[in-house]
């Protein structure tokens, strides 16, 4: 999708970078842009242009048989037709009933995310915290984020505060302050301790199974879901 639409990621040192993907309509082919690529006439070097609203098929398969007076035409136009069309590409979608319970819909995750880059139950933990506006729950995400990484490498500190303005003017990142200065590399936290942790501090539970049920709104005193607790 990035890709299609031109929009940023967030990269591993979490600077907002563009993918990039090239396209040969004559070898009908893809690659990851590059030097090399743009200046050859023959690639789209963004396929992102052509998903543009203003993008005109017709003057571009002109254009570029100007440009490669070996490319045949029509063979363009059918190409450029079949790149279109994957913005019609269906995303394969599962529907759940709104009546299953969370350790069912938590199994159902893990299972389907078994394959390729696999999922964990911290990682459904942090998608439901991002997911509630109500409660700032993507600022929220940030901040264990950001923590478990400023733990690894104080002197992202900075760097933080100028490539996310939005967070750097919270009360999160004030009270993160005091992980730039610290140096000892005795240990080196990920998010999912990060959740265990703060869990059972504050419920007494370890499990990241009951987590994504509290999140969900299970109030584990009365077996019931509300909307805080």
């Amino acid at each position: 999708m990035a890709a299609v639409l031109g929009k940023y990621v967030i990269n591993k040192d979490y600077r907002r970078v563009r993918i990039t993907i090239a396209f040969h309509p004559q070898d009908r082919r893809f690659e990851v842009s590059n030097t090399a690529i743009s200046r050859d006439k023959s690639w789209i070097v963004d396929i992102a242009q052509v998903f543009t609203a203003d993008f005109k098929t017709i003057k571009f398969v002109n254009d570029y048989c100007t440009k490669n007076e070996d490319a045949d035409q029509d063979e363009i136009f059918e190409s450029i037709d079949l790149l279109k069309g994957i913005a019609n590409n269906h995303i394969g979608l599962i529907e759940l009933n709104s009546d299953l319970d969370i350790e069912t819909i938590t199994e159902i995750f893990i299972r389907i995310n078994s394959q390729g880059a696999r999922l964990s139950q911290a990682d459904f933990a942090m998608s439901k915290i991002a997911a509630n506006e109500t409660y700032s729950g993507n600022l929220l995400r940030k901040c264990i984020d950001y923590f478990c990484h400023l733990a690894v490498a104080p002197e992202f500190y900075q760097q933080l505060a100028e490539i996310d303005l939005d967070f750097s003017a919270t009360e999160y990142f004030q009270k993160m302050s005091w992980l730039k200065s610290v140096n000892d590399d005795l240990y080196a936290p990920s998010y999912t301790d990060m959740l265990r942790v703060a869990f059972t501090s504050e419920f007494k539970r370890g499990r990241l199974e009951d987590l994504v049920a509290l999140l969900s709104g299970r109030n584990f005193e009365t077996r019931s879901y509300t909307i805080s607790l």
